[in-house]
């Protein structure tokens, strides 16, 4: 599956680092998702503390905050989308190979159903519940270390 993920972003010849962009992206998508909690604490204290033009200067910083939170969670699902679809891609090149690899007495045993299966329900199928899995796990992964270091920053007793 790892072979898949380096080759399949940018076709077959691709450099080791293209998937990494998505990565980038999500990784980056997650550090400014745990930051809204420090930018919630800073309106709360800001409001409590009765500083009219800071939090309004905080506000307008909340604003472009969301706006660049946006952009960049738009541009890791972009990106997380062409890199499932070129792997999904590669698997069906690979597959299709593998089924023109047969021998002619192996497509008479088999049906054919059973070699559409595999170019089409089966690949959307490896494409919803594991590559897709695979990828919201990454994510989910580096918005759990985040919001850890974030949590260890705020109170370290924890």
């Amino acid at each position: 599956m790892a072979g898949y993920c380096v080759q399949a972003f940018f076709g077959i010849s691709c450099p080791v680092a293209a998937p990494f962009f998505w990565l980038a992206l999500g990784l980056l998508a997650s550090l400014f998702n745990a930051g809204v909690s420090l930018l919630l604490q800073q309106a709360i204290d800001t409001a409590l503390a009765g500083a009219g033009a800071r939090f309004w200067r905080l506000l307008w910083f909340a604003l472009g905050y969301i706006l660049l939170l946006c952009a960049l969670g738009s541009l890791s699902a972009l990106s997380a989308k062409q890199l499932t679809g070129r792997m999904v891609q590669q698997l069906r090149q690979d597959v299709f190979a593998g089924i023109l690899r047969r021998r002619p007495l192996a497509f008479a045993q088999a049906g054919t159903a059973n070699y559409l299966s595999a170019l089409t329900n089966d690949m959307r199928l490896v494409e919803e519940h594991h590559i897709a899995a695979l990828l919201q796990g990454f994510e989910l992964l580096a918005l759990l270390a985040a919001t850890l270091v974030l949590l260890l920053r705020l109170s370290p007793l924890v």
